[in-house]
């Protein structure tokens, strides 16, 4: 299914507005999404950390050891990141540590394009993965994980969430889903 995402449009503008962006995709790597990506002087990174967060739970790994083998860039490495559903996958426990693993590598001002389920409906059903097919237009494909996107969360939890060391400069909904992009605040 494709859908647009002003999330990804304004997500993609700060990046093409970067004469040498260093972007991540924690979705994983797909051809389409490289596509969009990559460009003159931009770098990639791709990490497919729902596959990777669903064997962590699966194995009952804590979000610290979860966190000692995934995600490891050093510090300010990255301009953008896209999270897609991986806060909305993950279990509890896990939601801080990854909010400040998230805020850890991005470089003050740098960008993260989050989706969450706006819905019960949208929560039940089974996780998907994001590619990108054009500028702020994406297509969801099955993830293959067990996940579902349970994690149904209020604007007070978002804020809580992510108030270590982001602002969330917009949120959007569109096919009963939250579109949060976020900005990492200088400092700390």
């Amino acid at each position: 299914m494709e859908r647009q995402s002003v999330g990804l449009r304004r997500l993609m503008d700060f990046v093409e507005s970067l004469p040498e962006a260093v972007v991540l995709d924690l979705g994983g790597a797909s051809q389409a999404s490289i596509d969009h990506l990559a460009g003159p002087g931009r770098r990639l990174y791709a990490e497919d950390a729902l596959r990777s967060l669903a064997e962590a739970v699966e194995r009952s790994q804590s979000a610290d050891d979860y966190l000692k083998a995934n995600i490891k860039y050093p510090a300010g490495t990255f301009h953008a990141a896209l999270c897609w559903n991986l806060f909305g996958c993950a279990p509890a426990a896990f939601l801080a540590p990854l909010a400040d693993r998230l805020q850890e590598i991005l470089r003050p001002g740098g960008r993260a394009l989050a989706l969450l389920p706006a819905s019960i409906a949208s929560a039940r059903r089974p996780a998907v993965r994001y590619e990108i097919l054009g500028p702020g237009l994406v297509r969801q494909r099955d993830a293959s994980t067990p996940f579902k996107e349970e994690r149904l969360l209020t604007r007070r939890e978002i804020d809580k969430l992510f108030d270590r060391g982001f602002d969330v400069t917009d949120i959007f909904t569109a096919d009963a889903f939250h579109e949060l992009l976020l900005v990492r605040r200088a400092g700390r």
